[in-house]
């Protein structure tokens, strides 16, 4: 249920979502929460299988980077699943801690940061 959008979601001023397209098909897409005017916590970003690692995902998240910097947001937050560790890391982004999984209990996904100031 976590990882489902609701409409509720799309149409709420504080996210803001992103779609890639590719042939008129929905290749991959992203979620930015605004969680104060200087940071703000990719929500989602999701690739399909046919399209990784194909550098989708670090569009995705370049352009994020890109989207953020420019509405003056000093850090993006994001809880990855540990299997998207290397893939999180290759995008500047640094391990600063961990959050329970809001599906499975006892479970703690990393929680990485990237300081938009240091770009």
């Amino acid at each position: 249920e976590e990882l489902q959008v609701s409409q509720d979601k799309i149409t709420d001023g504080k996210f803001h979502f992103f779609v890639l397209e590719q042939q008129n098909r929905i290749i991959g897409f992203y979620a930015l929460e605004q969680l104060s005017e200087e940071e703000w916590e990719l929500e989602a970003l999701f690739v399909t299988p046919n399209s990784m690692s194909q550098g989708v995902g670090a569009s995705l998240v370049g352009h994020a980077r890109d989207f953020a910097t420019n509405h003056g947001v000093k850090k993006i937050l994001i809880q990855g699943d540990p299997n998207a560790t290397g893939f999180y890391e290759s995008q500047m982004a640094r391990q600063v801690g961990q959050r329970e999984s809001e599906s499975v209990p006892g479970r703690f996904l990393p929680l990485f940061e990237i300081d938009l100031g240091k770009l």
